[in-house]
This record gives C-alpha cells, sequence and structure tokens, in this order.
C-alpha cells in the first residue's frame, strides 16, 4: 500500500479519565477529557469567537494558588504546596512567587498517583489512587461507611461538618492526606502545605494541626500546614492575573510581582480576557 501499512489504533483506556489542562508551548490541552457538548479540539478559539475577545484555559488549583499567595497563608513565605481536594484532586506548587506548570501544564496532578503502600495495607481504597483516596467523594463515602453521627448521604456539607467533629475520622483522612503528600514534600522541601477545598475548610486548623502530626510522626519532614482561608480562591486567582497582566496563573516569570500593575503605578492595561476554570469533575 502507498505510503506503507497502517498503525494499529491503541485500544481505549477506560479505567483512566482525563482530566483538561492548558498545554502552554503547543497551545492545545493535555490530559483532555470529552465533555458534553463541547468540541474535541480547539476550544480557546471557539470560545474566543464566540464571545468576541481573548479567551484563556486555565487549571483551577494553579488558580487557587495565585490568591492563596496574594491573600492567604502564602503571603511572604518562599514557597508552599497547595493540596486541593474537591470533586478531583490536584497540587499546586509555588517556588518563590512562581506556580510551576511543567512541559504540559500537568504538574501537579497528584489524583492519578497509586496510594501509599502503607494506607492501602491498613485503609485500602479501590481504584487504589490518591484521587479514589482524598476527593470529597472519598471523604464523604468514608464516613458513611464508620457511620460518623450526623452524616447524611443527602448532605455533603452536614456530612463534612460531622467528620470535623468525629476525632476518629477526622484522623484518618488526615493520616492519609500527610502519607499522600509525603513524596511531594521529600521532593520541594516547602516551608508550607496549604489545605484546600471542602474537607479542609471544613477540618479547618484542627484537620491542619492533625496532618502536622503525621507528618512529624511518620516522615523526617516537620512542614508548616494550614488550612486556606481565601474564599472563591480560584475566581481571585484568575483577578490577580488578570490584574497583573498575566496571561495565566501559571507563566508569571521568576522575580516579577504578582501584584496588579494598578498597585505597582504603571499605566499599562491588561488585555481583555475571559477564563474558562479547569474541569474538576473528571474523576
Amino acid at each position: 500500500m502507498p505510503g506503507g501499512p497502517r498503525r494499529p489504533r491503541r485500544p481505549p483506556t477506560r479505567r483512566r479519565r482525563r482530566v483538561r489542562v492548558r498545554r502552554p508551548r503547543h497551545r492545545r490541552a493535555a490530559l483532555r477529557r470529552r465533555l458534553p457538548r463541547w468540541p474535541s479540539h480547539g476550544v480557546r478559539t471557539a470560545l474566543a469567537n464566540a464571545l468576541g475577545c481573548e479567551a484563556q484555559l486555565d487549571n483551577d488549583v494553579k488558580l487557587a494558588a495565585v490568591a492563596e499567595r496574594v491573600h492567604g497563608a502564602g503571603q511572604g513565605t518562599p514557597g508552599f504546596v497547595e493540596l486541593w481536594m474537591g470533586p478531583g484532586v490536584g497540587l499546586a506548587v509555588d517556588l518563590g512567587g512562581v506556580v510551576v506548570q511543567g512541559i504540559a501544564g500537568a504538574a501537579g496532578e497528584i489524583g492519578y498517583l497509586p496510594v501509599p503502600a502503607d494506607v492501602q495495607l491498613t485503609d485500602p481504597v479501590d481504584p487504589p489512587t490518591i484521587h479514589h483516596l482524598l476527593s470529597v467523594e472519598a471523604v464523604l463515602d468514608l464516613a458513611l461507611r464508620e457511620a460518623v453521627p450526623g452524616a447524611d448521604p443527602d448532605d455533603a456539607a452536614a456530612t463534612l461538618d460531622a467528620i470535623a467533629t468525629h476525632d476518629e475520622t477526622l484522623n484518618r483522612v488526615a493520616r492519609r492526606i500527610a502519607l499522600s503528600v509525603a513524596p511531594v514534600l521529600a521532593t520541594l522541601d516547602p516551608g508550607l502545605l496549604v489545605l484546600a477545598g471542602p474537607p479542609a475548610g471544613a477540618g479547618g486548623d484542627r484537620l491542619a494541626g492533625l496532618v502536622a502530626h503525621w507528618l512529624s510522626a511518620s516522615t523526617p519532614w516537620h512542614t508548616r500546614v494550614a488550612a486556606s482561608q481565601v474564599d472563591d480562591a480560584v475566581l481571585r486567582g484568575r483577578a490577580t492575573c488578570s490584574a497583573a497582566g498575566c496571561a495565566t496563573a501559571c507563566s508569571t516569570p521568576r522575580g516579577r510581582s504578582t501584584e496588579p500593575r494598578a498597585a505597582r503605578g504603571t499605566d499599562r492595561s491588561p488585555r481583555r480576557s475571559t477564563t474558562t476554570e479547569d474541569d474538576r469533575t473528571k474523576r
């Protein structure tokens, strides 16, 4: 046949669901899954054409880290990592005010990683991934299985509040967090771990203290742990980037201030842009 034989198609992967994040160098999307009635290619261009302005796709956890640096616990720190526990699980790394993006924009997608062996032996989940260990759904399922007083299968907020007052279950969640992020701490040695997302909001300082305890008891690291106090962190992170004229939450050059340009005494106006948040209902 002209051009040689065709390559066989790879069989579809069923176990691994994909999430869309921006590929900075190629203006594509990495780890993308199909969304109902959304095009599989050219989402940014389609949005820009429909809205009549520039559109930008950003990762929600990285945007939240930008907000944490400017408005939250990350202020004044040399660097921190932020663990986001929501419908999906992700992690953002801030090094000196620069959020690490990675070659394909997928830095921090720890939800795909396997559960640490020590956790899987004593607190198994199936499938054994960090997503199924730390996501909101996983934490809610834990409370229902443990019959935590006040847990309600029809009220997620009430169930999270019940976990926050139940010593045994909250301690179990803290251990899951500590052992899951230990490899990140070993690699980066950050000064601060920020917990974000609904379970962190409900557990607050108490959950942060338990995570710090487990880190000290189970690893050589004594990293400071704090629960995020930033409301609407994703939107505030995007607003910060827009005001500072950053194209994306992860593209601030090293050493450049993340303050809005107006605060730095310049008349340059940021380009008009519309942002679509990363779809974290991926898993």
